[in-house]
């Protein structure tokens, strides 16, 4: 029969595979405000995604946060409160004047939840857990929102999860960074956080893989996650990660002139915790781990492979600091949330080009009117609606130097409200001097202006009479 039994947590004091007595003391640290993800996307007025513009986050005060180029969603991990997000450059591409996208913070009522830990101890796997002095494999468990959790703990040296009440916090990569006490000193914060958020989701598929059940995979798993949340606790292991941690006659782990703890040959882990070293398989230096256990726990420490919308999160009882000697061990879980999304449009834009073509015989002396003499007698229609006024400080008239000049309009909206396109169009009238046949032309198209004749004719002589004396 099954030799399993659940209690809550709030009865669990017990040195369990959480509990070993050998960690780095931390330092003192507050628990952690919360937090949401919140999504930042570009857009252009279809929905397209949208590159190259430069983006610039902050808070309430007007305190920039983030400055970054988006290139792709971005996602932020914010407390409470009242955000602006604003558009500060963009390619030649779109328009500058997207409106700012104000996000709001907040816990919900359901993220305000109040969640019950339990704890199953399985005795079944003596492969693993061999003793009938331990209390067993620890399975834990965290139920709020209507919903359960499988649970792993991190931290060692920290007293084991206790109370039924804990508070729930989205575990961004910061903040598991931080309170990892006993991580590696070369990892960074992303890096871990990718390591055991990945180790939690694809502990299904490896289960699966591996032929597994729930409690292997759920202790290997964990195995795996200690691997980089605490790896200072654990030193030296063999080739297929067997390590036993050596005690003396009065029980305590032995260490070396240098202060390293010793192990000796045979044990049950796999490159961290030394599982029940103390009792299990201690005493049988020719145990060797099964090797579907080292291949699951190879694949899983060997991926950081997650989707955008899985997060890790912490489960802590009230009422307690995390860090501080006095601490508790951190219940920690992964699972799909929605992130609030936060999205910027920008408005495409266009250049306008109308070439103007100058016709005149050179020969008459007759000049070009400069391009500042030019530009009162241009008119931009939009949709038949004259824009002129509203673009006039984008207008640019440039002389070529070879009888045409580029009348360019830079930066126009490409689209309407209704994402139609707007359809632009060029007027000329009233150049002194010149006449057009066509006085009108869309974007890229040729306005020709000839010359007027007005060379005058030469007076016919008038005979002079000669005065009467």
């Amino acid at each position: 029969m099954k030799k399993t039994f659940a209690v809550f947590l709030s009865l669990v004091l017990l040195l369990s595979v959480c509990g070993t007595v050998f960690a780095d003391s931390g330092e003192t640290n507050q628990t952690p405000e919360f937090e949401k993800p919140v999504t930042v996307s570009v857009t252009d007025e279809t929905g397209a995604p949208v590159s190259g513009a430069t983006l610039q986050l902050s808070d309430s005060e007007g305190n920039v946060l983030k400055t970054w180029d988006a290139n792709g969603d971005r996602t932020f991990f914010l407390k409470e409160g009242e955000y602006t997000i604003r558009n500060l450059s963009v390619s030649d591409d779109y328009l500058e004047d997207a409106e700012p996208v104000f996000v709001t913070v907040e816990r919900t009522e359901a993220e305000q939840a109040v969640y019950t830990g339990t704890v199953l101890y399985d005795h079944d796997h003596t492969e693993i857990c061999n003793s009938s002095k331990h209390v067993g494999l620890e399975l834990y468990t965290v139920s709020g929102n209507g919903e359960s959790t499988v649970a792993y703990c991190f931290n060692h040296g920290k007293k084991n999860p206790t109370g039924s009440d804990y508070r729930e916090y989205i575990a961004t990569p910061e903040l598991l960074f931080r309170y990892a006490l006993n991580k590696n000193d070369g990892i960074t914060a992303q890096n871990l956080y990718d390591h055991v958020l990945s180790i939690i989701y694809r502990s299904a598929s490896v289960q699966s893989a591996y032929d597994l059940d729930d409690v292997e995979i759920r202790y290997l798993a964990y195995m795996a996650i200690k691997n980089f949340t605490d790896p200072k606790c654990f030193i030296e292991f063999d080739e297929n990660g067997s390590s036993l941690l050596l005690y003396d006659e009065n029980g305590k782990p032995m260490k070396d002139e240098n202060g390293k703890y010793l192990f000796a040959e045979g044990g049950c882990v796999l490159g961290t915790i030394v599982h029940h070293g103390n009792t299990d398989h201690k005493s049988d230096p020719d145990y060797v781990f099964p090797q579907k256990y080292i291949d699951a726990y190879k694949d899983l420490i060997g991926s950081t492979a997650h989707p955008s919308d899985y997060y890790l999160y912490f489960y802590y009882p009230e009422g307690y600091e995390i860090g501080n000697d006095q601490s508790f061990q951190i219940l920690l879980s992964a699972k799909r949330a929605a992130a609030e999304n936060a999205v910027l449009t920008l408005r495409p834009a266009l250049q306008f080009e109308v070439t103007l073509v100058w016709a005149f015989d050179g020969s008459t002396g007759k000049s070009l009117p400069s391009a500042a003499k030019v530009a009162p007698h241009l008119r931009l229609y939009a949709d038949g609606e004259d824009v002129t006024d509203l673009y006039e400080g984008k207008l640019e008239v440039v002389d070529n130097r070879n009888k045409t000049y580029t009348v360019r309009f830079n930066g126009l909206p490409k689209l309407n409200e209704d994402t139609s396109e707007i359809e632009y169009m060029l007027e000329i009238g009233g150049v002194k001097d010149y006449i057009a046949e066509e006085n009108t032309a869309t974007n890229g198209g040729t306005i020709v202006l000839t010359g007027l004749n007005l060379t005058i004719k030469p007076l016919k002589p008038v005979p002079i009479r000669p005065i009467r004396p």
